[in-house]
């Protein structure tokens, strides 16, 4: 069971949602990133059900397994850095550190939908109409904002680590 526990690649990712300088809990990323897609999942199930959901399945199936092979490819961009290039070598080690903890969060995340879309599409008929519809779109649609969010956080951090290069 080892072997296919990711909970410390969660654990990282969380940790990166911190001040910087000051290393404490950022309250403003916790909202941002666990409690805004929560809330934006809760109302968009009220407009979109689960019937949407399986009716697009493909595609979310095919974006997520694009995305998850595309941050693979930025893992081992990552490993090929040359640190002499950075001004403050300790700084650009400390941000691909998160980067990478990012990039694994957003590659198990994708990899967890894919599955969870397949179990879903084999009890769609299950599903469709009852309670669980409701809480399955919010949650599905709150994945894919912290989704987009995180993926937001690690291209402004490819920025600042660009940034910081001679």
């Amino acid at each position: 069971m080892q072997k296919i526990n990711i909970y410390n690649v969660f654990r990282d990712h969380f940790r990166t949602l911190r001040h910087f300088d000051k290393g404490k809990i950022s309250r403003e990323d916790i909202t941002l990133f666990l409690f805004a897609p929560l809330v934006l999942g809760y109302f968009s199930a009220k407009v979109i059900d689960l019937q949407f959901i399986f009716d697009n399945s493909q595609e979310i199936i095919t974006f997520y397994s694009v995305f998850g092979g595309f941050m693979l490819n930025l893992l081992a961009l990552i490993y090929g850095f040359d640190l002499d290039k950075f001004r403050n070598r300790g700084l650009a080690v400390e941000v691909l550190d998160e980067i990478v903890s990012n990039i694994l969060y957003l590659v198990a995340v994708s990899s967890l939908l894919i599955f969870s879309m397949f179990i879903l599409l084999a009890s769609k008929d299950f599903l469709v109409g009852t309670v669980a519809n409701f809480w399955l779109t919010a949650f599905l649609v709150a994945v894919f904002f912290n989704f987009a969010l995180t993926t937001l956080m690690v291209i402004k951090r490819f920025y600042s680590l660009n940034s910081n290069r001679n």
